[in-house]
């Protein structure tokens, strides 16, 4: 009885974990497959061919604006108050074909320069690109929200298209993003696959000459913490440098908003230029303080179990010595460096603490 007990408890268990398997690998295809339809669809709008705007449209346009914001501020003068001023203006220079800054070994050039009879209206290329950036959203990865919520915000006015189109930071952030997150759940799905339990289509396989550029890009921003994780010493430097690094974020940060502010009811060429630029780098700079507060937060949690481990403890206290005894013997103005035979009485401990 108790054999068939146990026969049916493992037949369950076989059972459930294939469903499991199955369902988390149907989520896995269907998510992939939307994400390829997503980049690929990217590359061909963008990619494939340079997108010109109507040169007489937006003269027009920004003529057509500057001459309202004239009459609105007209309007303020003889009221004896300042009217509100909207976004509207001469459209902004090209920007350099920059690469994100968080992106640029694997960002995306602009397509070559198109000629004058390429040239197509913005109602037409603000469909396209509207549509586009509505079916990123309905991807629902967070990350994209605010890349796309702005990319929309640009869309709404002339100028903001064209200093979007013409600039292309913005492009290349969010199709070298869908290309990471397309890369990350292959190699998900490769693992859920990787002991038979599904077929991985053909056009999600990762193959051979495919694996360590795959490895490189989704995890090879994880080595430097592999590298010190189980150095209390190393990860404290790496924390003050963090916090420096911090300090300076929250500076530029400072700076993106006064510009803003500066900016926000600009009706010439340059003032928008500023503005959409400063709106942008004001978005990186508070990813990069989030992620600069959150690697701080691991660490220090990491330090904190480190050393509450009693082993662990009194190494520390014995690499605290013999560091601070060598200081001692110190005859200059700079500490000596350590002799070779505690150095490696100290790399001895460390290891015993990586153990």
């Amino acid at each position: 009885m108790k054999i068939i007990f146990f026969l049916c408890s493992f037949l369950f268990f076989i059972i459930n974990t294939q469903c499991v398997t199955h369902e988390s690998y149907q989520e896995l295809v269907k998510k992939l497959e939307a994400l390829e339809d997503a980049v690929l669809t990217g590359y061909s709008l963008f990619q494939k061919e340079k997108m010109v705007l109507n040169e007489e449209e937006i003269t027009t346009k920004g003529a057509s604006a500057q001459s309202g914001a004239s009459a609105q501020s007209g309007a303020s003068a003889q009221s004896g108050t300042s009217g509100p001023s909207g976004p509207s203006g001469t459209s902004p220079s090209s920007r350099s074909n920059t690469l994100p800054r968080s992106n640029t070994s694997s960002g995306a050039s602009p397509p070559a320069d198109a000629s004058d009879s390429d040239a197509k209206s913005y109602a037409d290329l603000k469909h396209r690109v509207r549509n586009y950036l509505f079916t990123i959203k309905e991807l629902k990865y967070p990350e994209l929200f605010d890349l796309t919520n702005h990319m929309l915000t640009l869309c709404d006015n002339i100028h903001g298209f064209k200093y979007l189109i013409d600039g292309y930071e913005e492009i290349n952030e969010l199709l070298y993003k869908l290309n990471f997150y397309f890369d990350l759940l292959r190699a998900k799905l490769n693992d859920v696959c990787a002991n038979d339990y599904c077929q991985i289509p053909f056009n999600l396989k990762i193959r051979a000459n495919e694996l360590d550029v795959l490895k490189k890009l989704v995890f090879g921003y994880r080595k430097p913490l592999d590298n010190i994780k189980d150095n209390v010493g190393k990860m404290e430097d790496y924390i003050k440098k963090n916090k420096t690094t911090i300090a300076n974020i929250n500076e530029l940060i400072e700076g993106s908003k006064k510009t803003i502010d500066q900016n926000k009811n600009a009706d010439n060429e340059e003032g928008k230029k500023k503005l959409y630029q400063a709106q942008y780098d004001l978005s990186i700079y508070n990813k990069q303080l989030q992620e600069a507060h959150n690697l701080i937060s691991v660490l220090e949690k990491r330090i904190d179990t480190l050393k509450k481990n009693e082993n662990i403890k009194k190494l520390l206290e014995d690499i605290d010595k013999i560091k601070t005894d060598a200081e001692k013997l110190t005859t200059g103005s700079k500490p000596n460096p350590l002799p070779e035979n505690k150095k490696k009485e100290v790399e001895g401990h460390e290891e015993k603490i990586k153990e």
